[in-house]
Formats: C-alpha cells, structure tokens, sequence
C-alpha cells in the first residue's frame, strides 16, 4: 500500500500507548501502570484524522492493540478490512520474538471481536483477505481488495525497493523479512499448517476457532 504513492501510511501507531505509554496496557516493556489512559488512545485517534488532511490515509495496526479504545464510533470513521493468517503460521512468528506471548498477544479473540463490533456498526461487507492467499496470488487479491476498497489497482505496487523504512525502526526486528524483500513472496512451505512446538494445546485450538470463525465471516455469514 505504501508502495502505491497515493497514500499516507501509518503503521501500528496503536502499538505506541498499548506497550510504551505512560500508561501502557502491557508489562513487556517495563511497569503497564495503573490502567489504560483513553487520552493516549484518543491523541493517536486524532493523529489519524490530522493525517487526513495530507490525502487519503492507510493505517496498518494490530487488533489487540486498539481494543481498549474500541467503539462502534471509532469504527464507523473507518473503512475497516482485515488480513488474517493461520495461527500455524503466526503463533509461529510470533514465538521467534516474544516466547512467552499472552493469549492477547496471540490477537485472535481481540480480531475476531473487532471483524463481530465492524459487522455490526456498518451495512458494508466485510473485506477479509487470508495472508496465505495473498502471498499465493498477489495480484489477483490486490486488484479484488482495491476494488472492493474503491482505491484505483497500481500494479506497480507489487514491488519496491528493499530497505527498513523510518516508522518501523520502532520494531525493527520483526521488519527484517519485509526490509530485504522487493515484493510479496509466495509461502516457503504449502504443507497444512500444524500447531507450533512450544505453544499450548488448548491456547491454540482456541486461535483455530477464532481464525475459522473470521473465515466465515469474510464469507459475508453475519454473527447471530
């Protein structure tokens, strides 16, 4: 998306008060303090909403990471799409960097709970891409999810020039893959994706759910 020109991209910056503010939600960093500031929440919502000004914004960011500001308000001002990925494949990543992740770490209530909040706030159907057919058809998914975003398909999107951009120095160390890349890759490994060693049991059959439920609402089968 970036790679467009058209755009004004914002990645993660609900990351910024979720682990490192003031009064962050998450001990990973250091002490989360005594709860949650919405004044944090609501200083990122309004950098969003400045950026506008500048052209039409894309804000690429983590689910869990704007649970504690979620409202059918804050999701009507949005065009809201979603990328979703087999928790074999992400609880996998995931590992690499934070071995001891939480099971809101791991997103997959805290995505499904935001795609139900989206479903019911708005008559739009929802757009839900799956990361493994992504990589698998890049184009053909890019041009289906432009039109149905309503953005123009730039082709020459598909690829870039490697190199770790300024506003993913934060966590540098998860852009690696993406910093040497010049497009998107196809998956390394097309085998059925199996619960990584080292997670739980029940943890990831309960990622499997959430994930197949999200699955069937991509499909456009509404929560009862």
């Amino acid at each position: 998306m970036r790679a467009r020109g058209d755009l004004v991209v914002l990645s993660e910056p609900f990351s910024v008060p979720y682990y490192l503010g003031e009064a962050s939600v998450s001990d990973r960093f250091g002490d989360p303090g005594p709860g949650p500031s919405a004044e944090e929440w609501a200083q990122v919502v309004r950098d969003v909403t400045e950026a506008t000004e500048r052209g039409p914004v894309f804000v690429k960011d983590m689910a869990y990471h704007v649970a504690p500001c979620l409202e059918p308000e804050l999701v009507g001002n949005f065009r809201n799409t979603f990328i979703v990925r087999h928790p074999g494949h992400s609880l996998r990543s995931l590992r690499r960097f934070f071995p001891d992740f939480s099971r809101e770490e791991a997103g997959f209530e805290q995505q499904y709970r935001l795609m139900r909040l989206v479903a019911e706030a708005s008559h739009e159907d929802l757009v839900v891409i799956d990361g493994d057919d992504l990589r698998r058809t890049p184009e053909a998914i890019i041009e289906d999810y432009c039109r149905r975003v309503e953005l123009p398909f730039v082709p020459a999107s598909l690829s870039w020039e490697p190199g770790l951009l300024a506003d993913w120095q934060r966590w540098e160390e998860w852009h690696g893959d993406v910093a040497t890349s010049s497009g998107i890759r196809p998956p390394p490994d097309e085998r059925e994706p199996e619960r990584p060693d080292g997670v739980d049991t029940d943890l990831y059959a309960s990622c499997l759910e959430y994930y197949e439920r999200m699955l069937e609402l991509g499909r456009g089968r509404r929560p009862a």
